[in-house]
């Protein structure tokens, strides 16, 4: 319950910009001493800072405690491995983009574990910011990844055996969190992420090298019983393409 509380006034003061205890309580439904706990727990981890509303300047007595989002106490890498070319990006907690490089794609997955790390160190030193700063990297990658395993399956644009343990091998190199996940269904996320207030149910198709789709239900992810939901580009629109060669299957 603790965890969840954190996150519920973390995700107020995210979406708020600025905003006070008092207003945290009356939007989330939260008592007051449970607000106050979790936004004292999220001070002493410093993502949440304190801040002076210019209204109050100069003002006699106790002031109103002002709280902000701190976007600089962790940053976060991103990986997209297209079917082309491999993008790497450097945010903070805001989703801001720092830094952003791009290199060819040697479509085949031993290379490509080999590449992640220097680029990533690259990165970050032309972004000036301490390797120990990096919370995780999140990786989207083409086709069915199994996000428990962390194991991508057969892709369209790079060789590999089917279920190549990807964040296995990167973990080798990088101590860090590493997320897998499919490059439509983060896409997908990254869009919900910033119209939430908007909506919770989400259908985006892709239209790329390759096509996908991703489905949102309430804000979740809808991912079938086999990480398949969504997976539109192998849909057979006429009966003549059964016969048709197209390189793999889906």
């Amino acid at each position: 319950m603790g965890r969840l509380n954190q996150k519920l006034v973390l995700d107020q003061i995210r979406i708020n910009g600025s905003t006070s205890r008092a207003e945290i309580a009356r939007k989330t439904g939260l008592s007051k001493p449970s607000v106050s706990r979790a936004v004292d727990i999220l001070l002493r981890k410093k993502l949440v800072l304190r801040e002076d509303s210019p209204k109050d300047r100069g003002r006699i007595g106790r002031k109103p405690e002002i709280l902000k989002f701190n976007t600089k106490a962790a940053y976060f890498g991103s990986i997209d491995i297209g079917g082309t070319k491999i993008t790497f990006g450097l945010g903070d907690l805001s989703g801001e983009l720092l830094e952003e490089c791009h290199i060819g794609n040697p479509r085949n997955w031993d290379k490509i574990v080999k590449i992640i790390p220097e680029e990533i160190k690259k990165i970050l030193k032309n972004a000036n910011i301490s390797q120990k700063k990096l919370r995780g990297i999140a990786i989207a990658a083409q086709g069915v990844v199994n996000i428990d395993k962390g194991t991508v399956g057969s892709s369209p644009n790079i060789n590999g055996p089917e279920g190549y343990p990807l964040r296995e091998k990167l973990r080798k190199n990088l101590p860090v969190s590493i997320w897998i996940e499919n490059d439509v269904n983060l896409a997908a996320i990254g869009e919900f992420w910033k119209e939430q207030e908007k909506y919770r149910n989400i259908v985006y198709i892709s239209l790329g090298t390759v096509i996908g789709g991703a489905i949102l239900i309430n804000g979740k992810l809808f991912r079938g019983t086999n990480y398949y939901a969504g997976e539109i580009g192998w849909l057979i629109p006429d009966r003549d393409c059964l016969f048709e060669d197209f390189g793999k299957f889906g």
